[in-house]
């Protein structure tokens, strides 16, 4: 059997694990987690096959129709991209059904819950291989759907299933973002399908750049994305998610979160004619970020500080869409999801991180200024490496704010090299030997998506200005607020601060009241599908 009807055949039999009624499941657990997991580990190897193999470059990119019937076609898109998340998936899928096994032993419903757990894990891998935006889209409504019946396994726990109806209102604005999309997307260029859509845009992307509606479906896609990630404004279910079993926090947040991030980097070469779109994407990224870090620290339950971790992190690789390092979203997503995953697999074994204002204490030479010098200090230490690849020409300026980005990311690291060795020369190489990992890894990862995502070494234009500000005073506002907590911690407005950060600025308050207008409408949508229960079907 070749590779790509092998890839079709464990998919198909993700699927069929997942078709099996729960009566079944339940009755056989046993046998329902051996066949659950020998699917995903048919899923890991064809991943892993097919990355090996897309090393051979006249193997990629293609598109393989298994089905085609009457001109509707259901064909898997292989390339690098497609490739390398079917295996990340395929792995964490993998990990989360072996945790499965113990962590739900002796539960009634054990067996449903690996059929939606399965269910979930095929919708995420048919949406991954799609080919074309059609199929994507479909699968994209089917993870919604079998997470939701996730998030609501405990069916009798009130806060469950109020929880999983704002996701699932949230979830459908998603949908008509991404409905209307598509419609735009069909209505310029004819066709659906990435490999022509892609070849449209690489003859005529300065033809095409001039339609309105593109720009229009570049915002549309955005905005789905942003509600798939749960970006601001949309994030505020995420952190609720406290009612669900712990193997499907993991899976949330290290695969299906990321969905909206695939979705971009996925159609990147679109989204590159639409500068108003990735515009937006710089805006409520860099926002969502700089929300998501300062509420973490704030808050003293492990789970809800990841869910803002991972908010935040989400928000930082929708940054990286927004300047064009799309690789280095990508990279982003790889790293997140592999570190979330064993992040909340191993929550028990946790500390709550949250940092009070009234424990805080000042630092060996402390002070805004030593905090500005170690900033100053990481900033030159990412700057030195970026500039080389600017003058080798890998690199646009227009990604300048990454080197900010990531010198704050990395200075308390900076920070303590520092204050164990108190020398300017370790702490400088220190600094740019960050940097030159940070950016010889990203080069890297363009390279290896050279053929999926678009690379652009043009110089900046009037949105990218925009975009340095911008990301230059969110970011040193973050730095700011880190500062404030650390040097003045009783200070009145620390204090104040404080406060409405922990009580994540209230913001769930107003998703709340605007979730319950659509209760009345709760009832017309079928008991199943809103509250998760099902009777043994």
């Amino acid at each position: 059997m070749g590779f790509e009807p092998a890839v079709f055949m464990a998919v198909l039999l993700q699927w069929g694990v997942a078709a099996i009624p729960s009566r079944i499941a339940n009755g056989n657990v046993g046998a329902m987690l051996t066949v659950a997991r020998g699917a995903m580990v048919a899923n890991l190897v064809c991943a892993l096959w097919g990355c090996i193999m897309s090393f051979i470059e006249p193997f990629l990119p293609h598109a393989f129709e298994p089905v085609h019937w009457n001109g509707i076609s259901i064909a898997i898109f292989c390339d690098r991209l497609s490739l390398t998340m079917y295996l990340l998936v395929s792995f964490v899928g993998l990990a989360v059904l072996l945790y499965s096994g113990r962590y739900l032993q002796g539960e009634k419903r054990q067996g449903r819950f690996v059929r939606w757990l399965s269910f979930t894990l095929a919708a995420v891998c048919t949406m991954v291989l799609a080919a074309n935006l059609m199929v994507f889209f479909v699968a994209w409504v089917l993870t919604s759907f079998g997470l939701h019946q996730l998030l609501t396994h405990y069916g009798d726990r009130p806060n469950a299933q109020r929880v999983a109806f704002k996701k699932f209102v949230i979830s459908r604005f998603g949908d008509a973002f991404l409905i209307g999309a598509i419609a735009l997307i069909y209505r310029v260029c004819g066709t659906l399908d990435y490999a022509e859509l892609f070849r449209m845009i690489d003859v005529s992307a300065a033809e095409l750049s001039q339609r309105p509606e593109l720009t229009w479906a570049a915002i549309l896609l955005v905005l789905g994305g942003l509600t798939k990630s749960a970006q601001f404004p949309f994030h505020t279910w995420l952190p609720d998610t406290m009612e669900t079993p712990t193997p499907v926090s993991a899976l949330m947040h290290a695969g299906v979160i990321n969905a909206g991030g695939y979705l971009l980097i996925r159609v990147s070469p679109l989204l590159e004619m639409a500068p108003v779109a990735m515009t937006i994407l710089v805006i409520l990224g860099g926002l969502t970020a700089v929300i998501g870090a300062a509420i973490m620290l704030t808050q003293t339950n492990v789970k809800r500080s990841l869910a803002y971790s991972t908010i935040a992190q989400m928000g930082m690789m929708m940054l990286q869409c927004g300047l064009g390092a799309f690789s280095a979203a990508f990279l982003h997503i790889i790293a997140h999801s592999l570190y979330k995953s064993y992040a909340f697999l191993s929550a028990g074994t946790l500390r709550s991180p949250a940092i009070s204002p009234q424990a805080a204490t000042k630092q060996t030479n402390s002070g805004v200024g030593y905090a500005a010098s170690i900033l100053l200090c990481s900033l030159v230490g990412m700057v030195i490496p970026f500039s080389v690849c600017v003058y080798l020409d890998w690199f646009s300026i227009a990604k300048l704010p990454l080197v900010m980005v990531f010198a704050l990311a990395v200075q308390t690291l900076v920070l303590r090299v520092w204050q164990a060795y108190q020398s300017p020369i370790r702490t400088a190489a220190l600094a740019v030997g960050m940097g030159s990992i940070y950016f010889g890894v990203t080069l890297m990862a363009q390279w290896y998506l050279r053929d999926s995502v678009p690379h652009s070494t043009d110089g900046m234009t009037v949105w990218q200005w925009f975009n340095l500000a911008y990301v230059a005073t969110t970011f040193f506002a973050l730095w700011g607020i880190q500062v404030l907590v650390e040097q003045a911690p009783k200070h009145p407005f620390t204090r104040r601060l404080y406060a409405h950060m922990a009580n994540e600025l209230y913001l769930d308050l107003i998703a709340h009241r605007f979730v319950a207008l659509f209760k009345a409408k709760q009832n017309y949508l079928g008991p199943a599908l809103i509250s998760g229960k099902e009777s043994n079907v």
